[in-house]
This record gives structure tokens, C-alpha cells and sequence, in this order.
């Protein structure tokens, strides 16, 4: 599946009028940012540095067991 029909689904239900919008996820908010008149860019560009934070920290906490376990995998 490529990343398209991933977020298709839920930004429907974004649009379709989901109440509380607490619960829509990253990519979504996003979304909904581009379908207004004007496009805050810097906002897009702040929520867009925001949301990969712990997908980095978990990197770089994670960095040696990963490139280990890359390194072990083409040892068979």
C-alpha cells in the first residue's frame, strides 16, 4: 500500500466531521492545515519537526542494537 491510501481513510472521517478532533492523528492535523486559504507554512514545518522527535530520540537511544542487529543479519 503506498502512503496515499494509508491517510485516505482517516482524513475522510476528518472531513466528514469527526467531533473531537483530539483524535485525529499527525498526518491528518497536517492536512487539514493544507485545505485552508492560506497555507501556514511554518506552522506545517514546526508540527511536521514536532512529530518526528521521538521517532529520532528512539534512534538514536536505539542506534547501536539496530546497525548490530543489521550487521548480524548478513552473517548466516
Amino acid at each position: 500500500m503506498n502512503g496515499q491510501t494509508q491517510i485516505l481513510g482517516p482524513l475522510t472521517a476528518a472531513w466528514l466531521g469527526v467531533p473531537d478532533q483530539s483524535k485525529y492523528t499527525l498526518p491528518v492535523a497536517l492536512a487539514q492545515f493544507n485545505s485552508q486559504l492560506i497555507v501556514p507554512f511554518n506552522y506545517i514545518l514546526a508540527m511536521s519537526v514536532v512529530s518526528m522527535l521521538p521517532v529520532i530520540i528512539m534512534f538514536l537511544f536505539l542506534q547501536r542494537y539496530i546497525v548490530l542487529g543489521i550487521a548480524n543479519s548478513g552473517l548466516k
